[in-house]
């Protein structure tokens, strides 16, 4: 009886090592993607390329798996603070996921809204624009 108990606590844990492993794999590529947009506001010459996104995840009970729940904008100039803008994620394709809209304040976290949890195992870059 405490071989298949032993057998099933190593499953376990391989799978929750390589849970962790493709998050942090999501998370460190998304650390890395800078946005490509420009400019946000002509009137403040916010440059996009200078702002740092990240991904937020967790477990998504829908999924079954790690769901992006959130975007964590950082190290923009400090001319962009107050902006809104829309952080949106992409899946491999280039096909729209979800969207994340906030104002950017010190340790902003936008919180994802879509119709259905994101996978995270799908998204694959972030593009940020301007809110309206």
């Amino acid at each position: 009886m405490s071989t298949v108990i032993g057998a099933k606590r190593r499953s376990n844990r391989r799978w929750w090592a390589s849970a962790f492993l493709a998050v942090a794999a999501a998370g460190a590529f998304a650390s890395s993607s800078a946005a490509q947009a420009g400019e946000l506001s002509s009137a403040s010459a916010c440059p996009a390329s200078q702002i740092s996104v990240s991904y937020e995840v967790g477990i998504d009970s829908t999924l079954g798996a790690y769901a992006v729940t959130g975007i964590r904008v950082t190290g923009y100039p400090t001319q962009c603070a107050g902006q809104r803008v829309a952080v949106t994620v992409h899946d491999a394709a280039g096909a729209a996921l979800g969207t994340a809209t906030g104002e950017l304040r010190t340790d902003s976290v936008l919180v994802m809204t879509a119709s259905a949890p994101v996978s995270a195992a799908q998204a694959a870059r972030l593009t940020i624009a301007p809110a309206v």
